[in-house]
Parts: structure tokens; sequence; C-alpha cells
């Protein structure tokens, strides 16, 4: 009888496992490569809840072009949050573990509803989805690597740029759109996906200021230089995985703490210290990583 032999698929790297292992190679190891699995913190539950409404409200209107009344948002971003705890869990910070779990749950639902509402009212009329183009999936064949890279894009616009929506505690500025290794892989998927580089790239971001959301719309440009670079930095990366380089991150990093690492608390890099802040009456403030 005979047999034929398929070529099994290579593993597939997303932007968000490469941001993970340039920001500590050792969270990547812990999540990636031994499959310890932490459950998010809240900012990550309220980011799935507003990316879910946000691609609801889209996917809306590329099909019947009309948004979904503001009140179906709302509840869609409700929803969406309750999934994602359910389904994932949640890691509270000391702080947040004294205000209790109700009242945290509470307002984080709060700030999901109210950012997926101004991405309903400010952004979301402005956009032109393409009809497959909200929530578009690609993989990205890399000749000559042992991994291929693979992503969704939340919005191809009609135009052919592409929008990426993001939920954020301060404005980042446009640096963060020009520099954004996401947005340059975005346009190479584009490239190969459709032979042009898309006529732009950016983020619909959604910033969580305390004095209520506000959308800042950020737009950029990739060329093939801007290409290149995010390709050599892939296989750079893939690079570090093969041999099983993985490194720390800084302890100076602010990410290198137990309120943003779920690995903090038994990660044998991390020495944790309290660090004192003076208040305005002089006064000492204890806070600790």
């Amino acid at each position: 009888m005979a047999t034929s032999e398929r070529t099994p698929p290579k593993p597939q790297l997303h932007q968000s496992h490469l941001a993970m292992l340039w920001r500590c190679g050792i969270q990547f190891e812990n999540r990636y490569v031994k499959g310890i699995v932490k459950p998010p913190g809240i900012a990550n539950l309220v980011g799935t809840a507003v990316h879910r409404a946000a691609s609801k409200n889209l996917q809306h209107k590329a099909e019947r072009k009309t948004l979904l009344p503001i009140e179906s948002v709302r509840t869609e971003a409700r929803d969406a949050f309750m999934k994602a705890f359910h389904d994932e869990g949640l890691r509270l910070t000391e702080e947040e573990r004294r205000e209790g779990l109700k009242a945290v749950k509470g307002k984080a639902i709060d700030r999901a509803v109210s950012l997926a509402t101004v991405y309903s009212t400010e952004i979301a009329p402005k956009r032109r989805p393409a009809k497959q183009g909200v929530g578009f999936k690609f993989v990205i064949a890399v000749k000559g690597s042992s991994h291929d890279f693979a992503g969704e894009m939340d919005d191809l616009e009609q135009d052919t740029s592409i929008r990426d929506v993001k939920t954020w505690v301060a404005n980042r500025g446009q640096a963060e759109a020009d520099r954004s290794e996401q947005l340059s892989f975005y346009a190479l998927a584009h490239k190969v996906r459709f032979g042009v580089l898309p006529k732009s790239v950016g983020f619909d971001a959604l910033v969580d200021y305390k004095a209520g959301p506000k959308a800042i719309p950020l737009t950029s440009q990739r060329d093939m230089q801007d290409i290149a670079v995010s390709l050599a930095r892939f296989q750079k990366s893939v690079e570090i995985i093969e041999k099983g380089a993985f490194t720390p991150a800084s302890q100076s990093d602010w990410w290198c703490s137990k309120r943003y690492c779920g690995y903090a608390e038994t990660c044998p890099y991390f020495r944790g210290r309290e660090t004192v802040a003076v208040n305005g009456n002089g006064k000492g403030v204890s806070h600790g990583q």
C-alpha cells in the first residue's frame, strides 16, 4: 500500500508571544515552554471585554452598514468581561484583595463599558471595515525558519489601512504607533496576502483617564525597511527559543514586579524589595513590589 507523508505544521509565534519574550524571557519560558498559565490581571480582562465589544460592533457594520445600538455595545462589554473572568480567572493585587473582589469587578466592568461606549461613539462611526476585515486572521510562512508567524488584525479597512484597538491608562503618544513591531508585522501580512503594503497602520487607543475615557486614534506608515527589521527580530527570537537562552527582565523594569507578573513569586531572578515614597506631609508610605 502506498503511503504519503505530510510535512507537519510548524509552530506559530504571535505578536503577543514575541512581546513577552522581549519583555522577559523567563516569563515567556514559564508561559509557553513550561505551560504554566497564570490568571490575567484586571486590566487584561478589561481590554479583552473592550476588544470583543468593538469587534462585534465593527462586524455588524461590515455586514449591515450600521453600528449596534449603544445599549447592545454596553451589554456586549459586560458579558465579554464576565465570560473572560469565568474562563480565565483573575489575579488580584494586594490592594485589590483589600478592596474586595466584588468591588474590583464592579469597577472593572464599569470601565470596560465606558471604554466600549467611547469606541462606539467616537471611533467606530469613522471606520469602514472590509467585509472580511474584522478579526482578519493570517499566517506568514517564514522560509528557512522553524517557526511561522501568525496573528489576527482587529480591523482591516476598505482602503487597506489597518487599525488595532488598544486600552491604555495613559496616552503613550505617536511614538507607540511609529515603533510598534505589531503594526510592522501586520503590514508584512498585508504585503504577503495582497501584494502591497497597507495604506497606513495605526492604533485606535482608548485611554482610561481618571477624569473619564478618551479616544486617541494614532496613524503611522510602514515601508520595506521596517519589514526587514521586523523579520530580522523575528529570526533572532526564534534562535533564542531554539537555544532556550531565556534572559530575565531587569529588576528596574516596571513590569518586573508582583503587581504585573504572575510568576514573580517563584522567579529565582526576582527579589522584590519594598520601596518607600514620601507623601506631602513628609511621612513614609510603603509600597511593596
